[in-house]
C-alpha cells in the first residue's frame, strides 16, 4: 500500500541590523551595543513531507527510530546553488551527509541543519522526514550596482524601489559585494526559525510568543558560532531575533565546551550524546546554570522623528579579521583612551535615545519634524527662531546626539590607525561629512566594525531632507555611491512567521 504524505509549508523571517554604536568594543561583556534592525530580511521557508498514519490507531507524531533517514535539499535561487543531505539516524545519534554531487558547501546552511535537526529529532523527538527548504534575501544585503548598471539607470532611490525583488546575487567579480547588513545572521536565524517551526507545527500564528522567540535566538547563536568556528559577540543574531534593541553579550565560556566538541568530532560523525544534552540544555535554558545572561533593552526610537538610509559604497568589510587586529592592539597597548572614551560614549547613545523619545511626550511630531528637517545641526541647537519649547528641547537633544556619536567616529577612527585597520577609511570620512552638513541630518557613519560597509545616515524623516541626501549622493564624485532601500525596524520586529511564501521568478 502506497504511503500517504502530508505536505506543509512554513516560513519564516529574520531581519538585517546596523550597530550603529559599539563597534569593537560590544564584543567584551559588559559593554553595550545599540543595534537598529531594518527591514530588510531574509525568507526561509521549509516543506515537510511527512507520512501520514494508516490508522486511526497510528500515532500522529511516530517517534524517530535508529535506521529511519530522510532526505533534505536546499535551494538557494539568488546564488544559483543547491545543496542536498541525507539525514539519518544510527546508534551513535543523527547524521547528515552531503550529496556528492554538490557542487559547493555553504556552512552556516550546513552548520544549521545539522545542530537544529539533533535538537528537534534527537533531543525533542521530532519525526524525521523529507525537507525542501528554499532561502531568499532581500536585495539589499548585496550591492545592487550591478544591476542597476545592467538597466543603464542612475543610483536613485526611485529607481531603486522600481527594481524586482530578490535579485540574483553578482559573482562575476570573483567576490561577493556585501553591504554590512549581517547576511550570515539573518541567515542563519530564518532557517534555524522555519526548521523549529515546520517540524514541531508551531505556526499557528503570525507573532512568536517569548518561549519560541528565546528557542530560535539560542539555537541560533550556536549554528552561527560554530559555522563561523568562533564565538562572536551575538548582537547580529540577536538583532534578528528580537529587533532593535540595547545589547550586552553573553560569556564566551557558555558555548565554547561545546563548540569545541563539536569541531572535534567533525561533520561525518553524530554528536555524542553528551553533547546532545548540553545542546538541549543550552537551548532549553534548563536547568538555571544554563540561563544565557544576555540583555535585550528594546531601544527608544520613534520613526515619526528619526529614519535612517544607507549608502552603499560596492565595497563590504572582513570583520572578523578587522576584530582580531583590534583586540589585538588594545592587548598589547599600554594606551588604550580611545577604547575607554567608547565606553562612556556608547552608554550616552543610549541615554540620549530615551531622552529624545521622553522629549517627545505630547509633542506635535508632524510640526516638529517640519522645523527640525530645515536645521543644520552641526552647530548646535539655534533657539532663537520661532520653534516651541517642546521642538527646542528636542533639537537640543539632537545636537547632544550628534556630538556623541560624532566622537564615537572619532574614537573609532583613532583606534583603527593605532591597530592599523581601516575603520574609517577616508573616502568614507570625506562622505560621512558631506552628508552631516545637510539639513536635517542628525548623524554619519560607519556603522559596526567599519570599513567600507554601506554609510549609514541617521536623518530627520521628512521626504525633503531624504531628497537632499540622495541628490548629494548622486552627484558626489568622489565615490560611487547608492541608496539602498533600508528603514529601521522596531523591538520585536525580529524573526517572525510569514503567512504568505514570498513569490519569487527568476530574473531573466
Amino acid at each position: 500500500m502506497t504511503e500517504k504524505i502530508k505536505t506543509t509549508s512554513t516560513t519564516v523571517s529574520a531581519p538585517g541590523k546596523i550597530l550603529l554604536a559599539g563597534g569593537y568594543t560590544v564584543l567584551e561583556s559588559p559593554n553595550v551595543g545599540v543595534v537598529l534592525a531594518v527591514d530588510k530580511k531574509f525568507y526561509s521557508t521549509v516543506v515537510k513531507h511527512e507520512p501520514v498514519p494508516s490508522s486511526d490507531s497510528e500515532p500522529t507524531n511516530k517517534k524517530p527510530k535508529v535506521e529511519d533517514s530522510a532526505t533534505i535539499s536546499v535551494h538557494s535561487p539568488q546564488f544559483g546553488a543547491t545543496w542536498k543531505y541525507n539525514a539519518k539516524i544510527s546508534e551513535q545519534g543523527l547524521e547528515l551527509t552531503p550529496d556528492a554531487d554538490n557542487k559547493s558547501t555553504n556552512p552556516f546552511v550546513e552548520k544549521s541543519l545539522r545542530i537544529t535537526l539533533c535538537y528537534l529529532v534527537v533531543s525533542q523527538q521530532q519525526t524525521l522526514c523529507d525537507l525542501e527548504i528554499t532561502i531568499l534575501a532581500d536585495n539589499d544585503f548585496y550591492s545592487v550596482t550591478p544591476h542597476l548598471k545592467k538597466r543603464e539607470w542612475e543610483a536613485t532611490a526611485e529607481n531603486l524601489a522600481k527594481l524586482p525583488k530578490f535579485l540574483p546575487c553578482n559573482l562575476s567579480s570573483g567576490s561577493l559585494q556585501k553591504t554590512g547588513l549581517g547576511s550570515s545572521a539573518a541567515l542563519t536565524t530564518s532557517l534555524v526559525g522555519a526548521l523549529v517551526l515546520a517540524m514541531t507545527g508551531s505556526c499557528s500564528g503570525e507573532d512568536l510568543d517569548a518561549a519560541m522567540r528565546r528557542k530560535i535566538h539560542n539555537l541560533a547563536q550556536i549554528c552561527h558560532c560554530h559555522a563561523q568556528g568562533k564565538v562572536g559577540s551575538g548582537f547580529d543574531v540577536s538583532s534578528a531575533s528580537y529587533g532593535s534593541h540595547v545589547y550586552q553579550r553573553f560569556p564566551k565560556c557558555l558555548l565554547s565546551d561545546l563548540l569545541q566538541e563539536l569541531d572535534k568530532v567533525g561533520d561525518k560523525k553524530a554528536m555524542p550524546p553528551s553533547k546532545v544534552e548540553t545542546l538541549q540544555k543550552l537551548v532549553d535554558e534548563n536547568p538555571e546554570n544554563f540561563k544565557w545572561p544576555v540583555v535585550q533593552k528594546p531601544l527608544s526610537w520613534n520613526t515619526d522623528l528619526l529614519q535612517i538610509m544607507l549608502a552603499d559604497v560596492s565595497g563590504g568589510s572582513e570583520s572578523p579579521s578587522m576584530a582580531r587586529k583590534i583586540l589585538s592592539w588594545k592587548a598589547a597597548s599600554d594606551d588604550v583612551s580611545c577604547w575607554t572614551n567608547l565606553l562612556q560614549f556608547n552608554q550616552q547613545v543610549v541615554k540620549l535615545a530615551d531622552d529624545i523619545v521622553a522629549a517627545l511626550d505630547g509633542a506635535d511630531i508632524g510640526a516638529m519634524t517640519k522645523v527640525l528637517s530645515q536645521c543644520k545641526l552641526e552647530d548646535g541647537w539655534n533657539s532663537s527662531g520661532s520653534a516651541d519649547e517642546k521642538t527646542a528641547k528636542v533639537g537640543n537633544v539632537l545636537c547632544d546626539m550628534r556630538k556623541t556619536l560624532l566622537e564615537c567616529r572619532k574614537n573609532l577612527k583613532s583606534m583603527g590607525d593605532l591597530a592599523g585597520v581601516p575603520v574609517e577609511p577616508a573616502e568614507q570620512t570625506a562622505l560621512a561629512d558631506a552628508t552631516m552638513a545637510l539639513s536635517g541630518v542628525v548623524a554619519s557613519l560607519v556603522p559596526g566594525a567599519g570599513g567600507y560597509d554601506a554609510l549609514v545616515v541617521v536623518y530627520v524623516n521628512t521626504p525633503e531632507v531624504r531628497d537632499n541626501i540622495c541628490d548629494l549622493w548622486r552627484n558626489y564624485k568622489a565615490l560611487a555611491v547608492c541608496p539602498l532601500a533600508v528603514q529601521y525596524a522596531k523591538y520585536g520586529e525580529g524573526v517572525n512567521y510569514v503567512a504568505e511564501t514570498p513569490p519569487y521568478k527568476m530574473e531573466e
